[in-house]
């Protein structure tokens, strides 16, 4: 009777390791467990605006953003990684394109919040590709097209993946 009791003991002591292990991610995503911090920005003319300089083998995890962009007709922005300054040479769209409203003076709020996990990121595998492919020292830029106006704040990690 006392063997029955030990490997009763031992086996869900077994079934708990288990089930906790399977519950678990194979990885931390880095905005769960990084160093977070806030990039501000504010352009006003069309160009490629650098938020976050490339640091070599550092990747860049957004968490959060919130955006409010004005314009009028053909306007838009996007946001793009790359190796450069400005995200050059060969920047890459991470997220957008976002059209402005056509009125002028209408502002359009983008917004996501920080709910523990990344909204995009530098490391990426390009579509078409297969495999991971990881983009380590990009750069994160805002490319703004026409006559919009953004303006917000990003809330990222930057950290050797």
């Amino acid at each position: 009777m006392k063997g029955i009791k030990v490997f009763a003991v031992v086996f869900v002591g077994l079934l708990l390791l288990v089930g906790t292990g399977i519950a678990q991610q194979p990885f931390a995503d880095p905005c769960q467990t990084g160093r977070k911090f806030t990039v501000p920005f504010s352009v006003a003319s069309a160009g490629t605006t650098q938020l976050i300089p490339p640091v070599t083998g550092d990747s860049i995890s957004c968490c959060a953003y919130d955006i409010n962009q004005s314009g009028g007709a053909s306007s838009s922005f996007t946001v793009e990684r790359g190796p450069g300054a400005a995200c050059s040479p060969a920047p890459a769209v991470m997220i957008g394109p976002f059209a402005a409203p056509t009125t002028v003076g209408v502002v359009q709020n983008i917004k996501s919040d920080n709910l523990g996990h990344t909204q995009f990121t530098t490391n990426s595998v390009p579509t078409g590709t297969t495999g991971p492919i990881l983009n380590e020292g990009q750069g994160m830029c805002i490319l703004v097209a026409g006559t919009a106006q953004v303006g917000g704040y990003f809330t990222c990690v930057q950290d050797t993946p």
